[in-house]
């Protein structure tokens, strides 16, 4: 039965080439990050806010960004044997369309995040004010009183507010990149990674960005509660449901502060205005944990009243929404085999179409032996000795000496900061929860390492140099 499950599965990939073309290949990102392994209602939920009629489109158009509405969001968005990948092909053809953009469509997009850039950040506030509103109000709704016929309009009412909530993060993020683009073209690789290092309040602030950065440092502490294990999957109990799991706090790390850089005053604007959306992208992204919140408790009503414990999570919004959640047992029951099947494999971070044969097999593909190097959030050197993490390494016993080297820079690693000496992510983009936080917190991470838990072995020795460049020493013996 599971070979056949596993068949299926590289059977259905492969007619993805037909579409898309034999150089097909699917990637890790942001979203595996947030989402590794996903139920298919959080999977719905997350193409729901990525898709055309959800934030990320409303904020492109909004923009003049070009959004592709042909590209289906399930082929951008894509499971490859149950994990969260990225169809890099599809995502050509989803934010580049058929044709190249003209210059005067990108002239506009460019004007319009100017803009954008000069005044979103004074509607912080009000942002914040609505949000928790919003939270208060609908927190205290007993929802064992809402009848029968009203549930699934409760829940789709609450996704549409978690879609306007995304889409704040959604435009922080692009602005973020915006900024970062603008000062990255002026600077050096190691120019650019100390720049970023650089304190905010060694900076000429402007005034009304300054409770930003302070509700910034707040917000980790206060929302930790109702994060997860997994921040986005919804079938996870957040850390304020169960009292023996302690909420992470994340500290700053003591490190030696950066060298002075000499910063000109229109590069300290550029790094001043990146700094402040930088910190809006965290800010609404640590509050939208609340909203997922309030969603899962009205599932886990729905759950109560229509299904048994834990199936709620394998029905798709489609199905939740037709209120029919008891006609899909047979399909949930598949869909938890398919679940079993393909919870054991281990699929590397890139997988192109001639290697779906091999993973239909349990087969691991080997990467190619590579000098390994990333991308320093932190540009510091750091050494120690290296352990793998799995789905199954138990954090709470970490050595401070070691390196974590890990698949994805999930944000739930930043518990780590402070235990373990430093991390090594495979995937993770400089404006991902982990960078954003390892920077201001002083965390020494290097991203974007391709095949580091392939090449590196429990107990080898790393250096790390400023670059993101890796060497692995002889083997501590164990």
């Amino acid at each position: 039965m599971s070979r056949a499950i596993l068949q299926a599965e590289a059977d259905r990939l492969l007619q993805k080439s037909a579409v898309y073309g034999p150089d097909i290949r699917w990637q890790q990102t942001e979203f595996s990050e947030i989402l590794p392994f996903p139920t298919p209602l959080s999977l719905s939920v997350l193409r729901a806010l990525a898709g055309h009629e959800g934030a990320t489109g409303m904020v492109c158009r909004e923009f003049g960004i070009p959004y592709n509405h042909d590209v289906p969001i399930d082929d951008y968005l894509e499971t490859i044997f149950g994990r969260t990948f990225v169809n890099s092909a599809a995502e050509q053809l989803l934010t580049k369309g058929t044709t190249p953009p003209s210059f005067w469509r990108n002239l506009v997009a460019a004007t319009r995040m100017q803009q954008e850039k000069r005044s979103y950040y004074l509607k912080f506030n009000h942002i914040i004010d609505r949000l928790d509103t919003f939270y208060q109000e609908h927190r205290a709704i007993d929802l064992a009183a809402i009848p029968d016929p009203a549930l699934p309009g409760r829940i789709e009412f609450l996704l549409s507010h978690l879609n306007d909530q995304y889409r704040s993060v959604v435009k922080a993020g692009l602005l973020a990149k915006h900024a970062l683009d603008e000062l990255a073209s002026g600077c050096a690789p190691e120019q650019l990674t100390s720049l970023l290092t650089v304190d905010y309040r060694s900076l000429r602030s402007k005034p009304e960005a300054l409770p930003i950065f302070a509700f910034r440092e707040q917000s980790l502490d206060r929302f930790a509660g109702y994060g997860a294990e997994i921040d986005y999957e919804l079938s996870c109990p957040r850390f304020l449901e169960r009292q023996q799991i302690i909420a992470p706090v994340v500290r700053p790390v003591k490190m030696e502060s950066p060298a002075s850089v000499p910063i000109k005053r229109k590069t300290e604007n550029l790094l001043l205005t990146f700094k402040i959306y930088e910190s809006l992208k965290i800010i609404f992204k640590t509050m939208l944990l609340r909203e997922l919140y309030l969603l899962r408790l009205m599932l886990l009503e729905y759950e109560r009243r229509n299904c048994r414990p834990g199936e709620v999570f394998y029905l798709t919004l489609t199905e939740l929404l037709s209120d029919r959640g008891e006609m899909f047992s047979a399909r949930i029951a598949e869909r938890q085999a398919t679940e079993a099947a393909f919870k054991p494999l281990d699929i590397p971070g890139t997988v192109a179409l001639a290697d779906l044969a091999e993973l239909g097999r349990r087969k691991r593909i080997k990467a190619a032996p590579r000098p390994l190097s990333g991308i320093s959030v932190h540009g510091r050197p750091f050494a120690g000795q290296a352990l793998i993490c799995t789905d199954g390494t138990n954090y709470a016993d970490v050595d401070p000496t070691r390196i974590l080297v890990v698949r994805q820079a999930r944000p739930d690693l930043v518990v780590m900061f402070g235990k373990a000496r430093g991390i090594v992510a495979e995937t993770g983009g400089m404006l991902s929860h982990l960078a954003i936080v390892a920077r201001e917190r002083g965390f020494p991470l290097v991203i974007q390492v391709t095949g580091a838990t392939a090449h590196i072995k429990d107990g080898d020795r790393i250096e790390v140099d400023k670059s993101g460049n890796i060497t692995i020493n002889n083997r501590v013996p164990t």
